[in-house]
C-alpha cells in the first residue's frame, strides 16, 4: 500500500487499456505539463500484465520527443532549466 496523498492527478493503467492510447497520454503530460501544472501526473500505476508493453511505448514514445525552444513548432518539450532559453522565451 502506498499514501501517495497529492493533490494531483494519478493515472492507473489496468489490463484492459489500449497502450498506444495510455502511454501518449502519459507523455502528453510530460510534455505539455512539465511536472508544473495541476494536470500533470506524477505517478503512473500500472497492471503487471501491462508493465513492460506500457513501458516499452512510453520509452519509445520519449525518444521521439523534440527537445526545444518554445516557439519551434517542432518542440515537444521546452527546456526550462536552461538559463538562456528561458531568458529568451522570457524576453519574447
Amino acid at each position: 500500500m502506498q499514501a501517495l496523498t497529492e493533490a494531483k492527478n494519478h493515472a492507473l493503467v489496468l489490463k484492459d487499456a489500449v497502450i498506444e492510447r495510455a502511454a501518449q497520454g502519459i507523455i502528453n503530460s510530460f510534455c505539455g505539463c512539465a511536472g508544473e501544472r495541476c494536470m500533470a501526473l506524477p505517478v503512473v500505476v500500472v497492471e503487471n500484465s501491462v508493465a513492460d508493453k506500457l513501458i516499452e511505448a512510453v520509452t519509445r514514445m520519449a525518444k521521439e520527443v523534440n527537445l526545444g525552444l518554445a516557439y519551434d513548432k517542432n518542440t515537444g518539450l521546452v527546456r526550462w532549466s536552461i538559463k538562456d532559453t528561458r531568458n529568451m522565451f522570457l524576453a519574447g
